[in-house]
């Protein structure tokens, strides 16, 4: 038979999502660790819920619905080693500024304005 969806289901799912997008940082806000924790636990409550509304115990009901989900959960995989090259590319930019801070504030301007941004790893200061 044909599954239905539970629209309480759905709407909270849908409230959480809504939710997620006000917690969200960006390289400004993120120099808060909290702040990335309290992301990253809500995301994981809204994965968590999405699946149990697209596929309940694992079974989703179509192949569309689990290559969908499938995709969701390969790429929430993905977010560590974006972040492991996030940090290896902002540990190079703020070495990049630290070396070159004299230069950087002759050139004044936009350029003398350049302060290191923080990483995912936080507390590491190289």
């Amino acid at each position: 038979g044909q599954r239905t969806v539970d629209a309480a289901q759905v709407a909270a799912l849908t409230q959480a999502n809504a939710r997620l997008k006000t917690l969200r940082y960006d390289r400004a806000t993120m120099a808060e660790s909290a702040r990335i924790d309290r992301y990253d636990a809500a995301q994981d409550s809204v994965l968590k819920a999405l699946y149990e509304v697209a596929a309940p115990g694992g079974n989703a009901p179509t192949a569309q619905i689990r290559d969908f989900t499938e995709g969701i959960a390969q790429a929430d995989a993905a977010v560590v080693g974006y972040r492991v090259s996030y940090d290896r590319a902002i540990k190079t930019y703020n070495n990049y500024l630290k070396l070159h801070r004299d230069e950087l504030s002759t050139l004044g301007g936009k350029y003398a304005a350049l302060q290191p941004l923080p990483l995912f790893t936080l507390g590491a200061t190289e």
